[in-house]
């Protein structure tokens, strides 16, 4: 019996979880990201993952009332509205890199499968609006990267423990500060609750 996920599914699985996590993500060797120039790190508010809304200002106790004749009137709305960020963090950063897995079924049986994935992390050196030290940045990473660890750890797809972690500064095209992740990913045909 063949396992349930397949390696297009759980490549698609990692994509969707660096959703609104990473500005972009690429399946291929990391190296390749020396030769690609139009990469985004960085995508700025309001965009997709947060975008922003209009809402109404109240009408305050004190001071000169809004109305039609005010810079802040919003004609759709009939009042005095500002943009207000629904979410936060508001901008999304970073690349992730999902490199090319290799694999061992090891029960052919009972459909048991094991994937070994390398992600990369990364984040420009000189980002726009950053002014983080290296530190910080290798700590953004690393959480970043713990999210889609938890994401992609369900009952038909464990993350193994034994995950390796490297963290690296002026990696590829000697711009990025990088953090690896390379861990094991057991694939079953039935659905398995992980130990707590």
């Amino acid at each position: 019996m063949p396992a349930s996920l397949d390696i297009q599914t759980l490549v698609n699985r990692i994509i969707s979880c660096a959703s609104c996590v990473f500005a972009t993500t690429m399946f291929g060797k990391p190296e390749h990201i020396n030769f690609d120039h139009d990469i985004v790190y960085y995508i700025p508010p309001p965009n997709a993952c947060y975008p922003t809304e209009t809402m109404c200002i109240p009408p305050p106790e004190v001071g000169p009332p809004c109305d039609d004749t005010s810079e802040l009137w919003n004609p759709e709305l009939n009042c005095c509205a500002y943009r207000k960020y629904e979410n936060a963090p508001f901008e999304i950063r970073d690349l992730l890199n999902i490199d090319y897995p290799t694999s061992l079924i090891t029960n052919v049986e009972e459909g048991r499968h094991t994937y070994r994935f390398g992600l990369t992390a990364a984040r420009l050196i000189d980002e726009q609006d950053d002014s983080d030290s290296d530190l910080k940045k290798f700590k953004d990473l690393e959480d970043k990267m713990w999210k889609i660890l938890q994401c992609m750890n369900t009952c038909d797809a464990i993350v193994e423990d034994g995950v390796t972690v490297t963290r690296d500064k002026g990696t590829f095209n000697d711009k990025l500060i990088t953090v690896n992740f390379n861990f094991e990913i057991d694939i079953y045909a039935t659905c398995l609750e992980p130990a707590c």
